[in-house]
């Protein structure tokens, strides 16, 4: 590790000259449970799709609220949207009479939303 990045970045508070001299037998396992290949074997890489560059417009309130979060407002605005567009593909991929009568409730409860 060089000096440089041994140096104590802003609002950060981990001892990066420790840290650095320290060995992985230092460090305290006894909270982290062990796994086994059964832990393992429903596992998936998940690879994230790649970002684009956009412009958009959110209403102020959106954008207030996400920021007010924190750091990380966009990725968190991109969660949302995504959690949307693969729930949306899950109701378009049924086309049983629960599905209809549960994709109309949502855009009932849409337009509710949209007039408060």
């Amino acid at each position: 590790m060089s000096a440089r990045s041994t140096k104590t970045k802003p609002g950060s508070h981990t001892n990066w000259k420790k840290l650095s001299k320290s060995d992985d037998s230092d460090i305290d396992y006894s909270d982290i449970p062990q796994t086994d290949e059964s832990f393992w074997q429903n596992a998936e890489l998940w690879i994230p799709s790649p970002k684009i560059p956009l412009s958009v417009r959110f209403d102020k309130d959106v954008v207030e609220y996400f920021k007010n979060e924190g750091k990380g407002y966009q990725s968190r605005m991109n969660a949302v949207l995504k959690s949307y567009v693969y729930r949306d593909r899950q109701l378009n991929s049924k086309s049983d009479k629960n599905t209809t009568r549960l994709k109309a409730r949502l855009k009932n409860d849409e337009k509710a939303r949209a007039h408060r």
